[in-house]
């Protein structure tokens, strides 16, 4: 829960606009970033790739190189040192933090289940989502067939 209920600096930039989704393009340019307190080491240095929507793509690496500092990146729990990142062109730091969050999910390499239902975990952090829209992102992660399959479904 450290990541979840921490304390951020990032905020909606003055005249910050809802993020408008048509083709799903992600797309870091020349991105840097720096932890604070890291010294002059920086975490990440010249990152660029695109990735559109529908693609798997896989990002390696040893420990400590980066991967989830990316994934970090995309929703702005931190904001880029330098470069940036933009879905379909806009760049995320001229978008609302909800607009952008709503839009946007991150799956880490280690899983993790809350101990409540599946419904529950599938709409973590979407109180409000709909029993459709809850089986709709179990059907994305082709894993409906399986929670029909278990005794208490997504109960």
């Amino acid at each position: 829960f450290e990541l979840l209920d921490a304390e951020l600096d990032i905020e909606d930039a003055p005249g910050a606009r809802d993020l408008v989704v048509s083709d799903g393009v992600l797309r870091f340019d020349n991105v840097g970033f720096r932890y604070e307190g890291a010294g002059g080491r920086p975490t990440l240095s010249g990152i660029s790739f695109e990735a559109r929507s529908g693609e798997t793509i896989g990002i390696v690496g040893p420990p400590g190189s980066g991967k989830s500092t990316i994934a970090h990146l995309i929703p702005r729990f931190y904001d880029v040192t330098s470069g940036s990142i933009t879905i379909d062109g806009q760049d995320i730091r001229e978008v609302t933090l909800k607009s952008l969050r709503k839009a946007v999910g991150v799956v880490q390499q280690d899983a993790f289940l809350f101990t409540t239902s599946i419904e529950n975990n599938i709409a973590y952090g979407n109180p409000w989502a709909r029993e459709t829209r809850i089986g709709q992102a179990a059907e994305y992660a082709q894993l409906h067939n399986y929670i029909m399959g278990l005794p208490a479904g997504y109960t």
